[in-house]
Formats: C-alpha cells, sequence, structure tokens
C-alpha cells in the first residue's frame, strides 16, 4: 500500500496495491489505454524506481 501511495503521490501513475486482492506484496498494473500512456506511465515508474 505505502510504495502504491508513493508511486501516485510523486508520479500521478497509480498501481493497485495486492493487498486488495489478497496478494501482498504485489502490485496490480492495469495496461487497458492507449500506447503512448502506457509508455509515459512506464517511463514515469522507471524513473521513480530508480532513484528509491
Amino acid at each position: 500500500m505505502e510504495f502504491c501511495t508513493t508511486l501516485i503521490e510523486q508520479t500521478g501513475v497509480m498501481f493497485t496495491p495486492g493487498s486488495a486482492l489478497d496478494m501482498e506484496g504485489y502490485v496490480r498494473v492495469g495496461y487497458a489505454n492507449n500506447q503512448q500512456v502506457l509508455e509515459t506511465g512506464l517511463a514515469r515508474v522507471s524513473g521513480f524506481l530508480a532513484h528509491s
């Protein structure tokens, strides 16, 4: 949950915490969007992870 909260606050990218699906320690990534939105979001996540 903390990872997902920090991610959205710092990047605007939303992942669903695994705890919402009884899978603690995982995240759910939605990919039902257009290619440009997905590429931008994944680039933001990559930057976030690189600086964590």
